[in-house]
């Protein structure tokens, strides 16, 4: 199943955001953006959900296209903020999202975290894998995970990657967050998005092509 998004262009009065922005994601993929704040990624991220408008968009999945992606239930986006109310428990969290309760748990015990926790029970790091795996495992074939890294120790970070090596054989998992290094280890594929364009890396050398773009010294 493939995810593209094309000839996005979005601005604000003269304010250009995004450009006749391309960009395509494979189920079975993990694929990121990078840019610096400001460039236009979380923006990009809810005009391919279709929870904000544009000057123009063409979003289709197998070449079928869709206003909103979010009605269809084809894609689940996980915004940087927290989502869930601090008084509501993990269970009603899986329920809503259809998430599969034994695959959630078998990740979540291990940080001390039951069905019967309330959210605002939680660290930022237990509440933001909380949240990452309720959306990876939804019935949804593609996830938007935005700053999944964000609140995490080292530790759950390490654990967070090996859980998406996994989860990206049988979803198209998109991924942004400043931490650059986590990203370049997780993806498949990294988009650069830089003067409102998408720059698509080549594997051979990431860094290097980092530093050409001046995002990295």
């Amino acid at each position: 199943m493939k995810l593209e998004v094309d000839s996005v262009n979005l601005r604000f009065g003269e304010n250009v955001v995004l450009s006749d922005v391309y960009a395509a994601f494979e189920v079975g993929q993990l694929s990121s953006f990078l840019g610096r704040n400001g460039s236009g990624k979380s923006c990009l991220f809810k005009i391919i959900i279709g929870s904000i408008g544009s000057q123009y968009a063409s979003v289709r999945v197998d070449k079928k296209y869709y206003p909103s992606l979010f009605k269809s239930k084809l894609l689940k986006y996980l915004p940087q903020t927290y989502i869930f109310p601090e008084n509501m428990k993990l269970k009603m969290a899986i329920k809503f999202y259809e998430a599969d309760a034994k695959k959630t748990m078998h990740y979540l015990e291990n940080q001390g975290i039951g069905m019967e926790t309330k959210f605002g029970e939680l660290s930022g790091g237990q509440r933001r894998l909380a949240e990452i795996y309720v959306f990876l495992n939804s019935p949804s074939p593609f996830v938007i995970l935005d700053e999944p890294f964000t609140y995490l120790t080292p530790i759950q970070i390490e654990e967070l990657k090996k859980s998406l090596a996994v989860y990206k054989s049988e979803k198209g998992i998109i991924i942004s967050d400043h931490q650059y290094r986590h990203v370049i280890d997780v993806s498949d594929k990294i988009y650069l998005l830089k003067s409102g364009k998408t720059n698509l890396l080549k594997s051979d050398d990431v860094m290097q092509q980092l530093r050409d773009f001046m995002y990295i010294l």
